[in-house]
């Protein structure tokens, strides 16, 4: 990973590399889980997560169309919902989950784990690509935190682009002020 100190992005994007703990136990348990419909899935999840139920709804009747990957529209709703963006945006599920992910007690991930199973079975079927992702973080230099061309894990989903240009973009990174530009050169294996 190549770094660029010039920081940075939207909420999705801003979902934060800053609170990323140095190590943390591995995340296991999840994959004995057996394979579920995103309802049964996301069930545990109700107290947690702010409005679940009726976001399920919309990501399964958005997850209906066959896809060439071969995605269940269980898989496919998981996926979605996951990329749902809630109002107050701190309510959504990515934000709930990044968040558990980044917990020292791993025993609070253990209602996620039907939905953990469902979602990244579905996102292991989506090819890998050999390509540099960018991702940014606008307001801070990370750059003593994130040496250039060290390794390092980020026990959070995070969402990254192909497209510097998208990052570019003021409602992103923008071009100017404190921010900080991950370079990630995604390998197949």
């Amino acid at each position: 990973m190549a770094l660029t100190t010039t920081s940075t992005i939207n909420s999705r994007f801003l979902d934060d590399v800053r609170d990323e703990p140095r190590m943390l136990k591995p995340l296991e348990g999840y994959e004995f889980y057996p394979l579920m419909s995103i309802e049964q899935a996301t069930k545990p999840l109700y107290p947690i997560v702010d409005d679940l139920e009726r976001k399920v709804c919309f990501a399964k009747q958005n997850s209906q169309e066959p896809r060439p990957d071969g995605l269940t529209p269980d898989e496919s709703a998981a996926i979605n919902l996951y990329t749902m963006e809630w109002t107050p945006t701190s309510s959504s599920l990515y934000i709930v989950l990044n968040r558990t992910l980044r917990l020292e007690d791993r025993d609070q991930l253990k209602p996620w784990f039907p939905y953990l199973k469902l979602f990244l079975t579905g996102l292991y079927k989506i090819p890998s690509k050999v390509d540099t992702v960018w991702r940014g973080v606008k307001g801070v230099d990370l750059s003593t935190a994130y040496p250039t061309g060290q390794k390092c894990t980020w026990w959070a989903l995070t969402s990254c682009t192909t497209s510097i240009e998208v990052l570019k973009s003021p409602s992103y990174l923008g071009d100017h002020g404190v921010r900080t530009l991950f370079s990630i050169d995604c390998k197949n294996g």
